[in-house]
């Protein structure tokens, strides 16, 4: 990796570590003298990588620095699945990946590919982690350095904000789970529960959010103006993805809360905290579809998250005022003809038919062309009907 991406001393240390340790982990029965090795030449490189990044502006910083970065993640994940006790041993380079994807100067010297190799290896990390039940915040907290530099200071804050209900809302959704099936009887269990869920919907940033809706402007719709009249025009477009994620992981934290409420009544100590949830989930609602528009520029994922939300939430949707005269199948159809394979092959063509695979299955569980079905269409005519 060094010789392609970029080269120099830490890099070397790291890709040598990551030898080591690949060799350790193959081996029938623990070398000490290979662990050595390997975890010599990964303090080496972290050694390196530190001085590298102790000046401001981040001169040092090259592709050879994410290749280290990169080598000693994976260095570090392979050493966890060996033995246990490297897990609290082998976190000190984190510090020095946050300096550098934070940083507010980045070297001219880093390559896209090399931003990417960083970007996509911290997205395995952290589901890698969130699987095992162990979210960290150090790996959640990290995002491309190209749409750092982009985003806005309120949009790095409200970032934080939404990484850590996404790190907490595993445990809330287990909660929720155990509530339905295990504990109906377990007061203790239930408040325990409950707790969580309202601290986790008392966890927002509403000043952040407020400021960059403020740098919005809401204009007539120039396309599709029948199912959204106004859209939301963000002056940095990167700050859409910001809000877009933000009121999704706002959205389902508050379902869980209310569905919680809605089970077990005994627990609703705040009525006035759950008159503002609702409230609070109907403007989500409504800044969903109207940034519809912006969504589509920004790429099939972001669409597709999008498409998501609106399709999961149309029925709350549906009783406001903006888009209350509007029939279900409508707004469905149109929904669907945005993300079916032909323009998503529009927005991006390295997708294949695995990905849309992956993509069908994250938005409704099912193959694309059965979203088309005619038991769909005749499942939102009769919500029509009963409304």
């Amino acid at each position: 990796m060094p010789a392609r991406f970029g080269y120099d001393k830490s890099a070397d240390y790291a890709v040598t570590a990551l030898s080591n340790a690949l060799q350790y982990n193959r081996l029938s029965s623990a070398d000490v003298r290979v662990a050595r090795a390997a975890f010599e030449n990964y303090d080496n490189a972290v050694r390196r990588l530190r001085a590298d990044l102790s000046c401001s502006d981040h001169r040092g910083v090259t592709d050879g620095t994410f290749i280290c970065i990169a080598a000693l993640s994976i260095y570090e994940m392979v050493m966890q699945e060996n033995d246990p006790h490297w897990q609290d041993r082998l976190r000190s380079h984190w510090t020095g990946v946050n300096a550098v994807l934070r940083a507010r100067r980045q070297s001219p010297h880093m390559s896209n590919v090399a931003r990417g190799i960083v970007y996509s290896l911290v997205i395995d990390l952290t589901e890698d982690s969130m699987a095992r039940g162990r979210p960290s915040d150090h790996l959640l907290y990290i995002d491309p350095p190209e749409r750092l530099l982009a985003r806005s200071a309120n949009s790095l804050s409200l970032s934080k904000v939404t990484y850590q209900l996404i790190a907490q809302f595993p445990s809330l959704l287990n909660g929720l789970r155990a509530a339905r099936y295990g504990y109906r009887e377990n007061h203790e269990e239930l408040d325990a529960v409950f707790r969580l869920a309202e601290r986790l919907v008392n966890m927002s940033d509403d000043a952040c959010e407020s400021a960059i809706l403020h740098a919005t402007t809401v204009q007539k719709s120039t396309v599709d103006s029948k199912i959204v009249p106004f859209e939301l025009v963000f002056k940095i477009p990167e700050d859409v993805v910001v809000a877009i994620n933000y009121w999704l992981i706002r959205m389902a934290t508050i379902n869980g809360y209310l569905k919680l409420v809605q089970t077990h009544p005994h627990l609703a100590h705040n009525q006035e905290a759950i008159n503002r949830s609702m409230a609070e989930k109907e403007r989500y609602y409504t800044n969903m579809m109207m940034v519809w528009h912006q969504a589509t520029l920004l790429g099939p994922f972001t669409l597709v998250r999008v498409g998501t939300g609106l399709l999961q939430n149309w029925q709350h949707l549906r009783r406001t005022r903006t888009w209350r005269g509007l029939r279900s199948i409508e707004v469905v159809a149109w929904v669907l003809s945005k993300l079916n394979k032909k323009s998503l092959a529009g927005s991006s063509a390295v997708l294949g038919p695995a990905e849309y695979d992956i993509l069908a299955d994250y938005i409704v569980g099912g193959p694309l062309e059965a979203l088309e079905a005619a038991n769909l269409k005749d499942f939102f005519l009769w919500v029509d009907r009963k409304a």
